[in-house]
C-alpha cells in the first residue's frame, strides 16, 4: 500500500478492528480486501456522470442509510466536497417540497385553515413560517457536520471526513417516500369526520419526521465511529447532534416565528395608531 490512503487508515471498516501500523493487504480479522484503498476514483453512485440523476440519487441514498461501512470506505480515496454538497442541498429540497405539499393536503382536508392562519397572523406569516422550516432542514443536514473535522487529524483527512458527513443528510432525501400515504389519510373512511383526516396527516408527517431526524442523529453517530476512529466519538457526535436539533427547533419553529409576529404586532400598533 503507498502512504497516502495507510495513514489515513485507522480501523477497519467493516468490523472495527485497530490497522495502525500494519501493512497487510487484508484485515488480520475479518480478511477484508483493503485493495480498495488503491483506488483513484469515488465510487459513490452520486460522482458518477454516467448515471442518471434520479438513479445515481436514489442508489446513494440507501447507500448511505442502510450501508454506510461501504460508504465510508471512500476515506481512503479522493472524495468531491462540491457534489456532496448537492446530494445535501437534494435532500433539504425533497424534504421541504414533501412538507409543502404535506401542507397542502391539510389545506385540500379543511380549507379554512388557510383563512385561520391569515386572520391570526396575515399572509406574509405562512410564506416566512415556510422559510423557518426551510431553514431547519438547512441546519437539519449540515449541523452534525461541525464535528467530523477534528485538528488531532490531518487536512486531508479533515476534507474528507466533513465530505463525507453530509451524506448523514441521506434520510431527508427519502422523506418524499411520506407522500404515498398523504391519499390513504385523505380518502379514510368518513368523508365528513375532517378532524379524523386531518389528525391521521399530522401522525403520519410528524412520525415521519421523527424517524427522519432520528435517522439523521444515528447516522451521524455511526459516521463519526468510522471516520474518527474513536469508539467515544459515535456517542459524543451522536449527543451533539440530537442537542444541535432540539436547539434548531426552538430557533427555527418557535423563536423566530414569535419575534416576527411581535414586530408585526409592534408595527401594525404603530400604524394604526
Amino acid at each position: 500500500m503507498n502512504d497516502g490512503p495507510t495513514s489515513l487508515l485507522r480501523i477497519c471498516p467493516e468490523c472495527n478492528y485497530d490497522l495502525r501500523g500494519a501493512a497487510h493487504e487484508r484485515c488480520p480479522e475479518c480478511g477484508l480486501d483493503l485493495s480498495f484503498m488503491q483506488a483513484e476514483h469515488s465510487t459513490i453512485p452520486w460522482c458518477d456522470p454516467r448515471r442518471g440523476r434520479v438513479s445515481a440519487f436514489v442508489q446513494t441514498a440507501l447507500l448511505a442509510t442502510s450501508r454506510p461501512k461501504r460508504l465510508l470506505r471512500e476515506v481512503f480515496r479522493p472524495v468531491d466536497y462540491h457534489a456532496a454538497q448537492r446530494f445535501r442541498w437534494t435532500c433539504v429540497l425533497l424534504a421541504f417540497g414533501s412538507l409543502l405539499l404535506a401542507g397542502g393536503a391539510a389545506l385540500w382536508v379543511e380549507p379554512g385553515l388557510w383563512q385561520a392562519w391569515r386572520s391570526l397572523a396575515g399572509t406574509w406569516f405562512v410564506f416566512y413560517f415556510a422559510a423557518c422550516v426551510l431553514l431547519l432542514l438547512i441546519f437539519l443536514s449540515g449541523g452534525h457536520t461541525y464535528f467530523f473535522h477534528p485538528k488531532r487529524l490531518s487536512v486531508e483527512h479533515q476534507n474528507r471526513t466533513l465530505a463525507l458527513s453530509y451524506y448523514a443528510s441521506a434520510p431527508l432525501g427519502l422523506l418524499p417516500c411520506v407522500t404515498l400515504l398523504l391519499p390513504l389519510c385523505i380518502l379514510l373512511p368518513g368523508a365528513n369526520d375532517t378532524d379524523l383526516k386531518l389528525t391521521a396527516l399530522l401522525v403520519v408527517v410528524g412520525v415521519a419526521c421523527a424517524l427522519v431526524w432520528l435517522g439523521i442523529v444515528v447516522l451521524a453517530s455511526t459516521y463519526a465511529r468510522h471516520l474518527l476512529g474513536r469508539g467515544r466519538a459515535r456517542w459524543t457526535v451522536g449527543l451533539l447532534t440530537l442537542l444541535a436539533m432540539v436547539i434548531s427547533h426552538l430557533v427555527c419553529l418557535a423563536a423566530l416565528p414569535a419575534a416576527a409576529l411581535y414586530v408585526g404586532l409592534m408595527y401594525y400598533s404603530m400604524w394604526a395608531g
